[in-house]
């Protein structure tokens, strides 16, 4: 998906499995790697903004369907004036740009000048679209110093939340900037420890410099959009450095109760490797990783969030799976990763309800992620039989979680099936089965250790041979 200038192209990657799959995409240049969970075609929205960090940045599209029309708005106001040249056309501050795309189209647009900003560029388009957006290779903040390249999938704005909780990157001494942009005009921003500050137009930001080891919760009154920027390598004590990334600061209502993630490696080697997770206080002893407890583990606390706590977890290079054992609880977990000059960081996963739009009652299947009572919790009814009213508002399984976790056991050996041979002196071999079901694997359960086929040999009957 590497774009070339602003040009549409055809460099769409589909990607379909027989079963529930995670999917992460990283630029592993040497020196300059980023990284970010990419988002199944059903989420994908009808609306978004985008948000970059200033110089080289870029806006990726992406056609799911033939004939969707795509309208960009660029901002006004932005540290540089906008110059977009395509197709003979120079575009500019709050200049729309009209494309079409077909299935496996990609759209690319960058302006390669420093201090150029696509933040606040506002995309609409008639069908479902993809929206990818980052830098080309730039330092955080502008100074001198090591660069790297920054890449996010963006999320539609019917799934942006009013409250975050932020926690700054691990393993690293520089802090962290934080880019706040607003869906609607006049939107009050609240972050701890702070006045809070009125973003007065849809499409601006608020920036926010926080230390090293700060948790902020970040509340806003109508919808927002946050991303975090890692810094630049300063000299900030970690031995291996690290460099600037981009990530999405997942709200609060999309967190979800397990997710399947990997590491990434670079071309020079392995990351330090790194998952921070964030969690109601008292349930975080009920969290798993790899089927195993978390271990000791610092938790510190997140002002104004009502109980949230957060804590860092190293662990080896490859897949992992991180989850809670009653599906109802839900955490954000970020994954991350310094190397020398390099870094990387994602959510590990989101839920992305569509919770930015007006609530209807539906009829509740168990793990929908769907506020089927419109009562703004997604999920929250332990599914247990329907013989309780687990969340106090009620109501009998009204919004249903999925069934907690459970492995599956074997069933018992099938018949011996008939002898491989059926004449002769030559012994030949004889199968039975037993299946995974008694009971069957629920919610990501492990499957039954063991073999679910045996072999025995047989010898066939001299009498079924012809005469």
């Amino acid at each position: 998906m590497r774009g070339t200038g602003t040009s549409k192209e055809r460099k769409a990657i589909w990607i379909r499995a027989t079963g529930e799959i995670t999917v992460y995409a990283d630029n592993k240049q040497t020196y300059s790697t980023d990284a970010f969970v990419a988002l199944p075609v059903d989420i994908l929205g009808r609306e978004y903004y985008a948000i970059t960090y200033k110089t080289h940045p870029e806006i990726m599209i992406v056609g799911i369907e033939d004939e969707t029309n795509v309208i960009i708005t660029f901002p006004i106001g932005a540290t540089l004036p906008i110059s977009v040249f395509y197709k003979g056309i120079t575009y500019g501050d709050g200049e729309t740009m009209t494309i079409s795309l077909n299935r496996f189209d990609t759209f690319h647009i960058n302006q390669v000048s420093t201090n150029a900003d696509f933040t606040g560029s506002h995309i609409v388009s008639n069908k479902p679209i993809a929206v990818f957006c980052g830098n080309y290779k730039i330092t955080v903040p502008l100074s001198s110093g090591s660069s790297d390249h920054l890449a996010a999938q963006m999320t539609s704005l019917d799934t942006w939340g009013m409250t975050f909780s932020f926690v700054s990157t691990p393993s690293r001494g520089v802090g962290d900037l934080c880019r706040v942009l607003a869906s609607e005009d006049n939107t009050t921003v609240t972050v701890s420890g702070m006045s809070p500050q009125m973003i007065a137009l849809a499409g601006d930001f608020l920036e926010l410099d926080f230390a090293t080891d700060d948790f902020k919760t970040i509340a806003a009154d109508k919808p927002v959009l946050v991303a975090a920027f890692s810094k630049t390598y300063q000299n900030d004590g970690f031995q291996l450095g690290g460099d600037p990334s981009m990530s999405l600061v997942v709200p609060n209502r999309q967190f979800g109760s397990d997710y399947t993630f990997s590491t990434v490696e670079t071309p020079s080697g392995e990351f330090y490797n790194y998952l921070t997770v964030t969690i109601e206080d008292v349930r975080k002893s009920g969290l798993r990783i790899d089927d195993a407890e978390l271990g000791a583990i610092a938790w510190k606390g997140i002002p104004d969030s009502g109980g949230m706590v957060a804590g860092t977890l190293t662990f080896e290079p490859g897949a992992h799976n991180i989850y809670h054992v009653d599906p109802t609880v839900v955490f954000m977990a970020m994954a991350s990763g310094v190397a020398q000059l390099n870094s990387y960081k994602y959510a590990a996963g989101m839920r992305l309800a569509h919770i930015n739009t007006v609530c209807s009652t539906t009829t509740p299947v168990a793990g929908d992620i769907i506020d089927n009572d419109c009562d703004g919790k997604i999920d929250e009814e332990t599914n247990n039989g329907n013989i309780s009213d687990d969340d106090g508002d009620g109501l009998i399984d009204e919004d249903l979680a999925m069934p907690p976790r459970s492995d599956g056991s074997w069933g018992e050996w099938q018949s011996w099936g008939t002898c491989s041979l059926t004449c002769g002196i030559i012994s030949g071999l004889s199968t039975r089965i037993r299946n995974c079901d008694n009971p069957a694997p629920v919610n990501n359960g492990l499957y039954c250790a063991g073999n679910g086929t045996e072999n025995q040999t047989c010898v066939p009957s001299t009498a079924n041979c012809p005469s």
